[in-house]
């Protein structure tokens, strides 16, 4: 059956109307979904730098960072020549043998170096955040030695149970709130791990004190 020239081109310009439409369905799908990918990409960055600790390594590096040895950037690798220097420098200082690699005594100490240093951060904390506050006071109760757990801002049983020991310990004649004790074993641990970073500062490692000491779990979460 033979089309007129007319039936023709309205046939042609549908077919061209549905293709537009379909191209532009298209585009905004892969719009969509562009957007959601970028955001999930920003989501794990944002989660991943709030909510996890450093890297073993970036750990030694921050350590060393704070004893005036490294000068590289927080990156996890030892590999570098930034961290090759600074544990070479470390050892020259500290071990008769430089080998520009951490012993195991070496990651001990550092790993003592960097918990002190997370425990100072956990203290200094003056926002509103519950989880943080919380991490505050898990951090307080750990220098103050009645807690042992992770400092993960879940006020559990075993933090729940680690304040009210330290609470039972203070001077019976005192009636003070629970916002006050709060506030005291803040102060308390403030002041005790003030005297633990001057005795880091003052970089007097010795490698036989820490030879056959074992790396302690990582009980840090969030910074």
């Amino acid at each position: 059956m033979k089309m007129n020239p007319f039936s023709s081109r309205i046939i042609s310009l549908s077919l061209l109307g549905a293709l537009s439409l379909h191209a532009a369905v298209l585009d905004d799908l892969v719009e969509k979904i562009e957007h959601q990918t970028s955001h999930k990409k920003h989501y794990r960055k944002h989660h991943y730098r709030h909510h996890t600790t450093l890297s073993s390594d970036a750990q030694y590096q921050t350590a060393l960072q704070f004893l005036g040895y490294y000068h590289g950037k927080i990156d996890g690798d030892l590999s570098t020549k930034a961290s090759f220097d600074a544990i070479i420098n470390f050892h020259t200082k500290h071990n008769e043998i430089t080998t520009g690699f951490l012993e195991e005594e070496d990651k001990a100490y550092l790993s003592e170096v960097y918990r002190t240093l997370a425990m100072k951060k956990y203290l200094s904390y003056e926002g509103k955040n519950k989880k943080r506050k919380y991490q505050q006071i898990q951090a307080a109760l750990r220098i103050e030695s009645f807690y042992n757990g992770k400092i993960d801002g879940h006020f559990g049983k075993a933090s729940k149970k680690a304040l009210k020991r330290y609470t039972a310990q203070l001077d019976t004649n005192m009636s003070i709130s629970e916002q006050d004790t709060k506030k005291k074993l803040i102060n308390d641990a403030r002041e005790k791990i003030e005297k633990e970073i001057e005795e880091i500062k003052k970089d007097t490692f010795d490698p036989n004190a820490y030879a056959t000491a074992p790396l302690e779990e990582d009980l840090l979460t969030a910074k």
